[in-house]
């Protein structure tokens, strides 16, 4: 009989490999290896969830769940559903929040 008590996770009864992540002591990077790291905006732009295309260009609207769109995509979903198309909020149009780019 061990003395050691097992682990009662799936996991590790699987034998599945894990990484310890430190939260406590996050690691410090600079903001240009980040933006390095992640690429540059215009690289990778922001596509409207309604149409697909670059918000930068159509004028994006923010809601007030935090979701964007094109200003003319989320007039339209706000005239005919009354709410946001990725959540499902009831929103109106003045609660609509313009983003300058």
């Amino acid at each position: 009989m061990s003395s050691e008590k097992q682990c009662p996770c799936r996991g590790c009864r699987l034998n599945v490999p894990t990484e310890i992540i430190n939260l406590c002591s996050p690691e410090k990077q600079s903001a240009k290896r980040l933006r390095r790291d992640l690429g540059d905006l215009e690289d990778t732009p922001y596509k409207c969830p309604i149409c697909m295309e670059n918000v930068r260009r159509r004028q994006p609207a923010a809601t007030p769940c935090g979701h964007v769109f094109c200003i003319d995509c989320i007039q339209k979903a706000i005239e005919d559903f009354k709410k946001c198309p990725m959540c499902n909020r009831k929103i109106t149009y003045k609660q609509l929040t313009r983003i300058f780019l």
